[in-house]
């Protein structure tokens, strides 16, 4: 290959990376940190759907969708309950089988997904255990995010104390559809409060609703005219 070609080669992959089609080996698209981020909205009050699924309501005012709504479902592989009043969490059912799988997506509507969703596992109170965990992130074009990283030893760790702030943050446009966070060994006994930022789902705007309908309700009409105009030449 001439130098020429070599150049032309290097000036098309340079494009092309410009316009996203080839991926860039420095973007990050979904990343973890055991770091607090910052959030806009928190999802407490739990309701208890069936044995292992449990939906989160939203516990801010001046949202979009209201106070109370269910924003967040949380589906665990072992039986779960809820307890305390107030910002309640979400315990195993029976000490002996903690969760080893937990799996939280977006109630759509009103959410689509969010850009940084913000959980904290615990060991039960007085256990004096640790426990260890990754996590998995799908967005939304399907891609899977391993917070390992690609070495199976690289784990988040949390033990009994209530204050175990695990995220993860999904940038570049992109955003997180669902979030499943595997423990090893199951011990994850308790789930607390979850914080998000959220993306909405997809709805129309009110002029275009009102263009479908006023362009729906003449061709209604239209075609009711049709249909009585040739049933009256029929009969006629």
């Amino acid at each position: 290959m001439t130098a020429k070609s070599l150049r032309m080669c290097a000036a098309a992959a340079f494009a092309l990376a410009c316009f996203g089609l080839i991926p860039s080996a420095s973007r990050a698209d979904v990343s973890f940190t055991q770091n607090p981020v910052q959030t806009t909205t928190n999802a407490g009050d739990f309701v208890q759907v069936d044995n292992t699924t449990i939906n989160a309501l939203n516990l801010n005012q001046n949202q979009f969708f209201g106070q109370n709504t269910p924003i967040l479902q949380i589906v665990t592989d072992t039986r779960s309950t809820i307890q305390g009043g107030g910002q309640s969490f979400i315990v195993a059912y029976d000490s002996a089988q903690p969760f080893s799988d937990v799996v939280i997506t977006p109630i759509d509507p009103p959410l689509a997904g969010f850009t940084i969703l913000e959980l904290n596992p615990y060991t039960a109170p007085g256990s004096g255990t640790d426990g260890s965990f990754y996590l998995l992130a799908t967005d939304n074009n399907g891609t899977v995010w391993d917070s390992r990283g690609g070495d199976p030893t690289n784990l988040f760790t949390f033990d009994e104390n209530g204050q175990n702030r695990f995220a993860a943050v999904a940038t570049n446009g992109q955003y997180i559809t669902r979030l499943e966070m595997v423990v090893d060994p199951p011990n994850a006994d308790i789930l607390k409060q979850f914080r998000l930022n959220y993306v909405v789902s997809a709805v129309p705007e009110p002029s275009m609703a009102a263009m479908v309908l006023s362009g729906l309700v003449p061709l209604g009409l239209v075609g009711l005219c049709r249909f009585r105009r040739r049933r009256n030449t029929n009969a006629g």
